[in-house]
């Protein structure tokens, strides 16, 4: 990178209408229009709650140390539950520079 240069990144927001929270090893999400609840698995709970104050870089080593994984699979799962939530409209996303 040169010096001066600026890394794009995106910065992610949690929808309003999504409430979570950590039971035990798990995260639950709560839409709170629909009442519905929905259960995250073991790498999807330690993604979410990092969304809103980490870089890809940092919950990506979060996946890798957690689950003993390459950064490539990590990058993958994470990548991967982003566009879930953005599809279910839980998560908007938005570029930013670091």
């Amino acid at each position: 990178m040169h010096r001066g240069t600026r890394e794009l990144t995106m910065a992610y927001t949690i929808d309003d209408h999504i409430a979570w929270q950590r039971v035990g090893d798990e995260v639950v999400l709560v839409n709170l229009d629909s009442a519905v609840a929905v259960g995250l698995n073991p790498v999807a709970s330690v993604i979410f709650p990092m969304l809103e104050d980490h870089d890809e870089k940092s919950i990506v080593a979060a996946i890798v140390r957690e689950f003993e994984v390459n950064p490539s699979d990590a990058r993958e799962d994470l990548r991967g539950f982003v566009a879930q939530m953005m599809e279910q409209q839980m998560l908007y996303a938005e570029e930013s520079t670091k």
